[in-house]
C-alpha cells in the first residue's frame, strides 16, 4: 500500500504491456550526466531520459490516443 511500491508496480505494468518495448531499441546521444533511451514499434515509442546530475528520471511516450504522454518516474 506504500506509494513508492505502486508506483513501482505501475511502472513495471507500463514495461511489460507498452508495444514499443518489443520493437527497436535504440541509445540516443545525450551529454555526459544523462542516459537517453527509445523504443519504437509501429506509431508506439518511448523514450526514457535520466539526468544523473538531478536524480530526475523522465518517460515520454505516445498515448492510448496518439498524444504525447510523460511520466516522471
Amino acid at each position: 500500500g506504500r506509494e513508492v511500491v505502486q508506483r513501482l508496480v505501475k511502472l513495471i505494468r507500463f514495461r511489460n504491456e507498452y508495444p514499443a518495448f518489443d520493437g527497436e531499441f535504440t541509445v540516443l546521444d545525450s551529454e555526459q550526466d544523462e542516459v537517453h533511451l527509445s523504443w519504437m514499434k509501429g506509431d508506439k515509442n518511448c523514450t526514457l531520459r535520466v539526468d544523473f546530475k538531478n536524480y530526475q528520471a523522465v518517460i515520454v511516450y505516445v498515448g492510448e490516443r496518439g498524444e504525447k504522454a510523460i511520466y516522471h518516474v
